[in-house]
């Protein structure tokens, strides 16, 4: 199959034996002897360069299938475009985190930089099973919007814990499971804020949490259930399994920082989230492919998915 893409696909570097294709933080060696089992083909100037990959039309999209990851390449007439012709390229569902070694010393060091979400369409999947043992910090701003997704699990109804931006324009931080009345509104989040829990008693079937907005208490949920066993990780901005919205009215949301602590130890978080813009240097000669989430503890750089790319910026110093 002969695909000619609509679109510019950028960058492409020329290498020894042929060229590079770079979709999200994949790169994918192209060859200009093309076989049977070449099922995507691209058109360059007058060359027609190829690769042993997977494709298919879909919404004026082409979805590429590459070491068990789906890439997708679209332009403005696809979902997330506004029909000017912008291209984006995309994973699907995001890969897996770079690793870095534990001597990796990079920290985002500017508190004003934030990752961006304008229509919740873009998302992190930590890998981070969260569960009643568990307290979290959030630096946070609404930028837009009625609906959207700070952090959270999938459809747990076992253990739920989560944080989104509700139909009434109210923070709401889910503790435990529904069904115990644990969810906590904050009304009216204007500004740049730090919503945060502490877990103030537990014991073998419950726990008690109080929630915090920049430092000050705004109340204590009690009887949480307890939940030890999550079966499913936490995703970061991910919208679009918000109960009840409606995506055309989901908001954005700027993300400076998620904290994670356990067991009571508030000094030492076991994971710290943290903005990178992409071409940001990491460690050990590697720099950011693209606007992407910094795990400061575990030393794991987390690429996004989604049909836009993630946004990244830096607010004016105060």
């Amino acid at each position: 199959m002969l695909v000619f893409l609509g679109l510019c696909l950028t960058p492409f570097f020329a290498v020894a034996d042929g060229r590079v294709l770079h979709i999200g933080n994949t790169a994918i060696n192209l060859v200009q002897t093309c076989s049977s089992d070449h099922s995507l083909n691209l058109r360059i100037g007058n060359e027609t360069w190829c690769a042993e990959l997977t494709t298919e039309w879909a919404d004026n999209a082409v979805h590429v299938r590459f070491n068990d990851v789906t890439y997708t390449v679209c332009d403005g007439a696809c979902s997330g475009g506004s029909g000017g012709g912008e291209e984006y390229v995309m994973p699907e569902t995001p890969p897996e985190p770079v690793e870095f070694s534990d001597d990796c010393e990079y920290t985002q060091t500017n508190e004003n930089a934030y990752l961006y979400t304008e229509d919740g369409n873009q998302w992190f999947d930590t890998g981070v099973l969260l569960d009643s043992t568990n307290d979290i910090s959030v630096t946070m701003q609404v930028a837009n919007g009625k609906h959207a997704r700070v952090f959270g699990a999938l459809n747990n109804t076992a253990c739920e814990y989560d944080m989104t931006l509700n139909q009434n324009s109210k923070i709401a931080l889910l503790l435990g499971r529904s069904a115990t009345g644990s969810t906590h509104n904050v009304s009216n989040p204007t500004g740049k804020n730090t919503y945060s829990t502490k877990t103030t008693k537990t014991t073998n079937s419950y726990t008690n949490k109080t929630v915090y907005v920049n430092g000050a208490s705004v109340g204590t949920k009690s009887y949480i259930y307890k939940c030890t066993s999550p079966d499913t990780t936490m995703l970061v901005l991910k919208n679009d399994y918000v109960t009840g919205a409606n995506p055309a009215l989901s908001g954005g949301i700027k993300l400076y920082n998620i904290k994670i602590y356990s067991n009571g130890d508030y000094t030492n978080p076991i994971h710290d989230f943290q903005p990178v813009a992409a071409g940001t240097s990491i460690c050990q000669g590697v720099r950011a492919a693209t606007n992407a989430m910094w795990d400061a503890v575990t030393k794991k750089l987390y690429y996004p998915a989604g049909t836009t790319p993630m946004g990244y910026g830096e607010d004016p110093a105060e």
